[in-house]
């Protein structure tokens, strides 16, 4: 099976790099869906969103950051701390 690249990547197991928009191909079902969950595949014709930690959802809710259901944790975890950041220099302003 043959699955379009989302996010480069270096294969673990064969070692070779993978760009985004090439095609990686694989008889390993579970390897395959592995880099689908983490977000490097597209798996079944459906871009596969990595599962972000409840907390992290929790708190950027808390903090009302628009969008942040279909955010990477990578840029969730981004938009928290600038969120923070800027609370906290306007606290400190006052």
């Amino acid at each position: 099976m043959e699955n379009k690249v989302l996010r480069p990547f270096v294969d673990r197991e064969s070692g070779a790099y993978f760009a985004i928009g090439s095609l990686f191909s694989s008889s390993n079902l579970d390897r395959t869906n592995e880099l689908g969950e983490k977000g490097f595949l597209q798996v079944e014709g459906k871009d596969i969103k990595p599962k972000v930690e409840d907390s992290l959802l929790a708190e950027a809710k808390d903090l009302k950051i628009k969008g942040y259901t279909k955010m990477t944790e990578e840029n969730l975890r981004k938009a928290i701390e600038a969120v923070k950041a800027k609370k906290a220099s306007e606290a400190d302003g006052q």
